[in-house]
């Protein structure tokens, strides 16, 4: 499993490695190409995203952040948006995790990947990252709200949901992370290329 994870992350990795990305960007994909692996399996196992394995990507985000940032006052806005789309998916996300419908692991991943769309280098790709975030979060608000009404309109005497009884929670149900990097990995690997461009 470990293998089939790693292998098409390796084959973006260089594909982006190749085509001469800005040093900030080819820093954050060294690192997810190493953390990519074991966030997929882990979260295909054991539905974790563990912070020994998000963090150092949401280190190198924010490194990378400020290496862009020191090539020069044009690259200022870039950064300034890719911060605010990464708290923007923090404070979302959070608040979608409270509810119960997001684990915080998907949350500190996406905003780690939604941040690091900046060292892309467009306005575009942010929107579009934007775009993507809101729509996951009203998503997984829904899927949160029906849960929370499901528990309260259960009757006594009911079955009690697993995630009262020890079980797997709705936001441990979907493995999102290996979602969250495929459109990453792919997201990176177009605009760094030029693919994207007509």
């Amino acid at each position: 499993m470990v293998v089939a994870a790693a292998v098409p992350a390796a084959l973006l990795a260089a594909v982006v490695l190749t085509s001469s990305p800005p040093p900030a960007l080819a820093v954050v994909v060294a690192v997810a190409l190493l953390v990519t692996p074991g966030l997929v399996v882990t979260d295909l196992v054991s539905r974790r995203l563990p912070d020994r394995l998000v963090a150092p990507l949401a280190a190198a985000t924010l490194g990378g952040l400020a290496l862009h940032a020191a090539t020069g006052a044009s690259s200022w806005p870039s950064v300034l948006q890719g911060l605010a789309v990464g708290v923007a998916v923090l404070v979302a996300g959070g608040a979608v995790s409270w509810w119960g419908g997001l684990g915080m692991g998907d949350v500190k991943l996406g905003a780690a990947l939604a941040t690091s769309t900046a060292l892309t280098g467009t306005t575009a790709e942010l929107a579009g990252g934007a775009v993507l975030a809101t729509g996951s979060v009203a998503a997984a608000c829904a899927v949160a709200v029906a849960a929370r009404r499901a528990r309260r309109d259960r009757g006594p005497g009911e079955a009690r949901p697993a995630s009262a009884t020890g079980g797997t929670s709705l936001a441990r149900g979907v493995p999102l992370g290996p979602v969250l990097l495929a459109a990453w990995w792919a997201t990176v690997t177009v605009e760094a290329t030029g693919a994207s461009t007509v």
